[in-house]
């Protein structure tokens, strides 16, 4: 039997990159398809919370796309951001992705990660990411700018908090009617699953997600920005539940920059 110690080599994905971004709330992980330093001034950036579990999903269907247009210019560079560590949720997100403490991450998206972000970023946030996604929405209508191009909003945790943000989304979207312009393109989603009880999950597991109706909070979600003249596509994956929703919407804003005429 050979006692010899076998040292593991970890994987790595060719021409990525990933970068420690120091934060006094704790250090961030930033995964980048590309060399950060050879990203172009007009390439645009498809920026994803939950990047420990979602950019190895997105970066696949980054290349598949890439590889049947090859002749397109400003090809999309992903970013994936997430937590210095090997799990795929990490709990500062509690805090980080919620009104509670997120006013420090989006200070670090918009002042601290590497350049070039000029306005050519599309942010997608899932789950509590989407209430982030949401709360950037807030931010763009409160200050009439905006950081982002587009901003995807995966189903949103609305249920957070005994519905917090459904109590606030008025005073959070007020003046949207007042300062319609610099407004980013938004994509609401949300699966058609997602309040549906699996017949293979535990009493409480089905109570849980009766309880958080999510395609409920998404439709309303949907009525109140239409009311407040918010542009936005809703889309509504039939057939998905919660975990699926968020690979299919990173794919689907992949796979918009490359259908573009």
């Amino acid at each position: 039997m050979n006692n010899e110690t076998t040292m593991i080599e970890p994987i790595t994905l060719t021409n990525t990159e990933q970068r420690l971004i120091d934060s006094s709330k704790g250090d961030y992980q930033l995964l980048s398809s590309n060399a950060i330093q050879q990203i172009q001034p007009n390439q645009p950036i498809i920026l994803t919370l939950d990047g420990n579990a979602l950019f190895a999903t997105g970066y696949r269907e980054l290349l598949l796309n890439q590889a049947q247009n090859q002749n397109l210019a400003d090809k999309p560079i992903l970013w994936g951001l997430g937590y210095p560590d090997t799990t795929l949720f990490n709990a500062r997100r509690l805090n980080d992705y919620t009104p509670t403490g997120s006013a420090h991450l989006h200070e670090l998206i918009e002042r601290q990660l590497p350049k070039p972000m000029d306005k050519k970023i599309t942010l997608v946030g899932h789950s509590l990411g989407g209430l982030f996604a949401l709360q950037a929405l807030s931010l763009c209508v409160k200050n009439n700018d905006c950081p982002y191009e587009q901003i995807y909003i995966a189903s949103p945790s609305l249920w957070w908090q005994d519905e917090q943000i459904v109590k606030e989304l008025d005073n959070w979207l007020s003046l949207a009617k007042k300062n319609p312009k610099n407004l980013p393109k938004i994509t609401l989603t949300i699966g058609g699953l997602e309040q549906t009880p699996n017949p293979h999950d535990d009493e409480k597991r089905q109570n849980l997600l009766k309880q958080r109706k999510m395609l409920d909070h998404a439709k309303w979600l949907s009525q109140k920005l239409t009311a407040y003249h918010i542009q936005h596509d809703f889309i509504i994956f039939d057939n998905l539940r919660h975990h699926e929703t968020a690979d299919a919407t990173l794919k689907l804003a992949i796979q918009r920059y490359f259908d573009k005429p």
